[in-house]
């Protein structure tokens, strides 16, 4: 639940600059990433939480802020937690998919 609350207070900032200062290489790595995500199996909890490490790595770069990578490094550490959450919860990937597709169309 920490981390949660975490991610409430920062990812709406972190999209809005991400938003604000994204490059054309910006989408196209997410709607690559968007399109492995969609590919990836849903049983293979381990390979999406990769991908969504991935994801929040490229929206980190996109805000154009070197701090926040370094600020967001130590939760890429928890492919575990991930792996644990997107195994457990059953629409994960689909809800995943759903609002990764709406940020990337905006």
């Amino acid at each position: 639940m920490h981390v949660i609350e975490v991610r409430q207070m920062v990812e709406p900032g972190l999209a809005r600059l991400a938003a604000e200062n994204r490059t054309e290489r910006d989408l196209q790595d997410l709607d690559r990433n968007l399109g492995d995500l969609e590919m990836c199996d849903p049983k293979d909890a381990p390979r999406a939480a990769e991908f969504d490490l991935d994801f929040h790595s490229i929206i980190a770069r996109a805000s154009a802020n070197p701090i926040i990578p370094v600020m967001l490094n130590p939760l890429s550490l928890m492919p575990k937690i991930k792996s644990l959450v997107i195994s457990r919860v059953e629409d994960a990937k689909s809800s995943a998919v759903e609002y990764r597709r709406k940020i990337i169309d905006h």
